[in-house]
């Protein structure tokens, strides 16, 4: 007597098992049922290892849906008053914003290592200054920092002295198109000049303005021990006039104690009269908290 198919089918399943098969009974023997373990056999693709006679009973279960991944729904467009069915539009992909990377202030300067400033700051780091005069006047501004170098020093300018010998100058080149000059006379009604003025005229022509820059230049520079931009020339250093004004508010509320100077040809203010002054009115406002407490 052969045994029963629910026997064959556990056994199998059993064999398997052992084999490494990734088959969990999930209740004993006795409560499955030939059809729930025909549909475990089905499951695990076992059905070629019955006996011949066996395998027709035995149904191939469908593989199950991989899951949908779901889309974004298409957005409809506006659509002006008078039509009914809206377009649909493809929602547009999400771009990913590349990092900002926040570049430090001139109070934070001094506490960040001279090489580490230099790459927030995106300039070179050098101790190397540069020979020619000008040669930064078209591609930074006054306050754009140029280089920094191993003192911590942020510098805006070049010190650039004054050759012993003659040397080739840098040359500013300015190119522009000149319209021309067209003279409008106008008559009064008996014929007699009334006035005649000059406008733009129809031309077009291309001209070009040369400049040659001085053979020196004085050097700017961020200390960052000193509050202020420093001027600095053949060996003179004095704060920067505009810093000086500002920190007062206005060029009338500097105080006359403040001397002014010139830097090569920069009207600056004298450090130590300007420290001297500050310090005073620094004690002074002490000594008045402390009387009025």
């Amino acid at each position: 007597m052969a045994p029963p198919l629910k026997s064959i089918l556990y056994n199998l399943l059993k064999t398997a098992r052992d084999f490494g098969a990734d088959i969990n009974f999930e209740k004993p023997y006795v409560s499955y049922t030939a059809e729930e373990l025909a549909d475990l056999v089905a499951l695990h693709g076992l059905q070629d290892q019955l006996p011949p006679e066996l395998q027709p009973e035995i149904v191939a279960q469908p593989a199950a849906p991989e899951p949908q991944v779901p889309r974004s729904a298409p957005i409809p467009e506006p659509q002006p008053l008078g039509l009914d069915t809206p377009r649909m539009v493809q929602r547009p992909p999400v771009v990913a914003q590349p990092a900002v990377v926040m570049k430090p202030t001139p109070d934070q300067w001094g506490k960040i290592a001279p090489q580490t400033l230099a790459r927030l700051l995106d300039i070179p780091y050098s101790d190397r200054a540069e020979t020619r005069a000008g040669l930064t006047f078209n591609t930074h501004g006054p306050n754009d920092p140029i280089r920094v170098d191993s003192t911590g020093k942020v510098w805006f300018q070049d010190e650039v002295p004054k050759p012993a010998i003659p040397k080739p100058r840098a040359r500013r080149i300015i190119k522009y198109r000149d319209p021309g000059v067209k003279e409008i006379k106008r008559y009064t009604e008996d014929g007699h000049l009334d006035e005649s003025f000059e406008v733009a005229g129809d031309e077009a022509r291309d001209m070009e303005i040369r400049v040659t820059l001085p053979s020196w230049q004085v050097g700017i520079y961020k200390d960052p021990r000193m509050p202020f931009k420093v001027h600095v020339y053949n060996g003179q250093r004095a704060f920067d006039w505009a810093d000086i004004v500002m920190h007062y508010g206005g060029m009338d509320l500097v105080p006359s104690s403040c001397k002014r100077t010139y830097i090569g040809g920069d009207l600056c203010y004298d450090i130590k009269t300007t420290r001297e002054t500050i310090e005073k009115q620094f004690r002074d406002l002490q000594l008045g908290r402390m009387i009025e407490d």
